[in-house]
């Protein structure tokens, strides 16, 4: 499989961390809709990731999207592990 995309060349398991901090980067610069992108693209590569998780819900709930806020939190499957927090 050819690897596309801005972090096409991460190791294996760092993409979605670099996902995540992406989506920080975004929301720091006050680009919500782009953060949430990115938050998504990281629980897609990583359906355990705890930190990404919350930071899409916080930024749903940043822009007055309370209902995506709290959909969210039920999206989140429930693992039989511990969620995996960032690094």
């Amino acid at each position: 499989m050819k690897k596309t995309g801005l972090f096409a060349f991460c190791a294996p398991g760092a993409a979605e961390y670099a996902w995540n901090r992406h989506g920080v980067v975004c929301e720091v610069a006050g680009s919500l809709m782009d953060a949430m992108a990115s938050y998504d693209k990281a629980v897609s590569l990583d359906p355990k990731f705890a930190d990404a998780w919350f930071n899409r819900g916080d930024a749903h709930r940043k822009l007055g999207m309370l209902t995506g806020a709290l959909r969210g939190g039920r999206d989140v499957p429930i693992p039989h592990e511990p969620l995996r927090r960032g690094r």
